[in-house]
């Protein structure tokens, strides 16, 4: 086998393991944030907007090599953000709640 295939096949492996427990899909969809594959990327400044394509497009090959792998486990992935996300929410609203009744 070529150097450059089994380099790419352990690459994915890796890819696969983390995909496989909850610690790793939450770093890989960190990691997805942080390259702003969920949002867009527009800047009035191109050299700012060159970057940030360029950090996107990193995201979207880790997002692709994801999808390659891993499909399933991409959307245990997401439901456990949106369970994050949840969690946080009700977290900050009841923050606020309580903030309002020391006033």
């Amino acid at each position: 086998m070529p150097v450059m295939d089994e380099i790419r096949r352990s690459e994915l492996n890796d890819i696969k393991l983390q995909m496989d427990t909850e610690r790793g899909r939450k770093f890989m969809w960190r990691l997805l944030e942080l390259s702003n594959v969920f949002r867009p990327t527009f800047s009035p400044d191109p050299l700012q907007m060159a970057f940030n394509e360029g950090t996107r497009n990193q995201g979207l090959k880790l997002f692709a090599d994801i999808m390659e792998v891993a499909p399933k486990k991409y959307m245990v992935a997401a439901l456990e953000a949106k369970e994050r996300s949840d969690l946080l929410v009700a977290q900050l609203a009841k923050e606020k709640e309580m903030n309002n009744e020391d006033e």
